[in-house]
């Protein structure tokens, strides 16, 4: 997903655990080449300020047999031209997530299960955002969400004094794994659909350590929920039920997203106020392009995934690689 949990947003209305201590080393990653489009650079390719990756940790959160020869990153830290048009975005944008794909899959892989990227505590909430986007050929606007839909975070270690611990965010599932506890969703007005609410999820904006306690152990590999695309809608919500924080299934037939089927990823170190700290690509490649010169699902041009299936990230990573290549985490 596009345009959602990013950075500071999560305070107004966005989302997206190293067990024990969590060494941190201050290395920035390395930054993809400069890009430019009429002889005039595009914004810089580089890591947060301040930001310092972890020490691998992490898995990728899939079982190796969907995931070999299928496991696309379809947008990284990268604006997309293929979806300025619905989300708004403009060159500069930044996608500080990993949309990951399995594009050899039927249906994209929708509901293969989505493994834990390292050990900690889970748990989970929902949120839907509206918008609208008015199609410039038959003039028609729509409801658009833009939201996280069903997301498990879990924080890979408890915060130390001026040491958050690192959190993964798993967004747009189609459901959660049994067991993972639910932190109540709040309704929130929508001027477009004022019948169906949209949702924020107020429980995870709570403090780190109560987080922590709220959540329960997970380990690495362990299944948390499924590949899905909740919180994604067009012209529909999610029939979302927030008492239990369950999603009825819907006919997907007719009732299509804007988007397929992903796992929008995220690492961040702890919130400050409510802020998340230190996102970075765990890839390391924070590989922004111009507009145009990036297209979906042509990999010689994704620095992310030269073929499909053969995820690459950089020599400064937080994956667990083997061969160059990030290591699965079942």
């Amino acid at each position: 997903m596009r345009r959602v949990l990013h950075g500071s947003q999560l305070a107004l209305g966005s989302v997206i655990a190293v067990l024990a201590a969590l060494t941190i080393i201050p290395t920035p990653a390395l930054a993809a080449p400069q890009h430019s489009i009429n002889g005039q650079p595009c914004l810089v390719d580089s890591p947060p300020a301040g930001s310092a990756m972890p020490t691998p940790f992490l898995k990728l959160p899939f079982r190796q047999r969907d995931g070999i020869g299928s496991t696309y990153d379809s947008q990284g830290w990268i604006t997309s031209p293929d979806e300025l048009a619905i989300d708004d975005e403009v060159n500069g944008d930044l996608h500080g997530a990993n949309d990951l794909e399995f594009v050899n899959k039927p249906d994209y892989g929708y509901g293969l299960p989505i493994l834990a990227a390292a050990s900690g505590r889970a748990y989970y909430s929902y949120q839907y955002i509206s918008g609208t986007w008015t199609d410039p050929v038959t003039g028609i606007t729509h409801q658009v969400g833009m939201g996280a839909g069903l997301v498990v975070e879990i924080r890979h270690a408890k915060d130390q004094a001026g040491n958050p611990g690192w959190v993964t965010q798993y967004i747009h599932l189609s459901k959660v794994a049994p067991g993972i506890p639910y932190l109540q969703a709040t309704a929130v007005d929508d001027p477009n659909d004022p019948i169906h609410p949209d949702w924020f999820p107020t429980g995870l904006i709570q403090d780190d350590d109560t987080l922590w306690n709220l959540g329960v152990p997970v380990t690495q590999g362990q299944v948390i929920g499924y590949m899905g695309d909740t919180g994604i809608g067009y012209d529909w919500k999610d029939n979302f039920n927030p008492v239990t924080g369950q999603v009825a299934p819907r006919n997907r037939a007719v009732l299509k997203p804007w988007d397929p089927p992903q796992l929008h990823f995220q690492l961040y170190r702890g919130r400050v106020n409510g802020v998340k700290q230190d996102i970075v690509d765990p890839f390391g490649l924070y590989a922004q392009v111009c507009p145009g010169e990036w297209k979906p699902l042509r990999p010689t041009t994704n620095p992310y995934t030269p073929l499909p299936g053969m995820v690459r990230a950089a020599p400064v990573t937080a994956w667990i690689t083997h061969a160059g290549r990030p290591v699965y985490a079942g």
